[in-house]
């Protein structure tokens, strides 16, 4: 009787499990189906990578990083930001005569992606 009694017990929580396994499985195709209505399979974006890594000055970096947002056309997925500020007295190496004439202010690292739905 006592086997039969663990046994009921161990078929009674695989039942709890596998009603809970469903619960899961009907949740995702619901998501599944949602994303399908709104288009959203990876094959329905065009995906653009940014890596950008410069001297600038600061307005256009200020430029850059505001275009490295979401619009009505595109979504960015960031990676990494980083702004340093370039030192006046430390010389920038390969500098030619033409690029010393623009003045810089920050060393701006964007890297990510921009997401566009194909229409």
């Amino acid at each position: 009787m006592s086997a039969r009694q663990a046994r009921l017990g161990m078929v009674k929580r695989q039942h709890e499990e596998l009603i809970r396994k469903a619960a899961i499985l009907r949740r995702a195709a619901q998501f599944t189906a949602r994303a399908r209505e709104l288009s959203l399979q990876p094959d329905a974006w065009s995906l653009y990578d940014v890596n950008v890594q410069s001297p600038l000055d600061f307005e256009t970096a200020q430029q850059i990083v505001y275009r490295c947002s979401d619009s009505s056309l595109a979504y960015f997925w960031p990676i990494s930001l980083e702004i340093k500020k370039q030192n006046a007295d430390v010389p920038q190496t390969g500098a030619t005569p033409k690029s010393a004439a623009v003045p810089t202010d920050v060393q701006l690292s964007v890297k990510g992606r921009f997401a566009a739905r194909r229409r």
